[in-house]
């Protein structure tokens, strides 16, 4: 987290500050980056007052995403002593990377102004920058919205893992495929 630290910074006055519908992105490149984000804001003592409820949207093909966050907020176990943060993760496979103006976006953006009076929450997107990106093209409106945007850099240490398995992959094609039959075996 030191790599990022001012940023961090940024995100937590964030979340403290924040009251009722607030928008906020945390880019995100590496998803396990941004589930190392939300264990640390978790475990922040400045945060001890915060609930964090992480909703996870992973289909390609959701189109109304106010309705699927309204599906989900009656299951959550609202701590009445906490501030409620809802922490959006996934959404990337539904706005794509290419391609003309995702349906998703389409619906944010003509919906925005429901938003606020059935979240009375703060948002935070953990989406990757091109997502990012997409949303403030293609749904302009919702965009109007946002409160903030933290970038956060990929750590070293994630970046040095990676670089590492793709060399190594690159050395011995056949190391891809032995795991990817011993990954699918393991399915059935």
């Amino acid at each position: 987290m030191a790599h990022n630290q001012e940023v961090f910074q940024f995100l937590l006055a964030f979340v403290q500050m924040s009251k009722g519908f607030k928008v906020g992105f945390m880019e995100v490149n590496f998803p396990p980056d941004g589930d190392l984000l939300i264990m640390a804001l978790r475990e922040h003592p400045k945060c001890v007052g915060i609930q964090f409820a992480v909703l996870r949207f992973a289909d390609p093909d959701l189109r109304f995403l106010l309705e699927a966050i309204k599906e989900e907020l009656p299951k959550i176990e609202i701590q009445p002593d906490k501030k409620l943060v809802l922490v959006l993760q996934g959404l990337e496979k539904a706005i794509a990377y290419s391609g003309d103006n995702p349906p998703i976006l389409t619906n944010i953006n003509y919906a925005r102004d429901s938003f606020p009076g059935a979240i009375p929450h703060p948002l935070l997107f953990a989406l990757p920058d091109y997502a990012v990106t997409r949303i403030a093209q293609f749904a302009p409106d919702f965009w109007a919205w946002t409160s903030s945007t933290f970038k956060f850099q990929t750590l070293p240490e994630t970046r040095d893992r990676l670089t590492s398995e793709v060399s190594s992959y690159s050395h011995n094609p056949n190391r891809f495929l032995q795991n990817l039959k011993g990954a699918i075996a393991l399915i059935y």
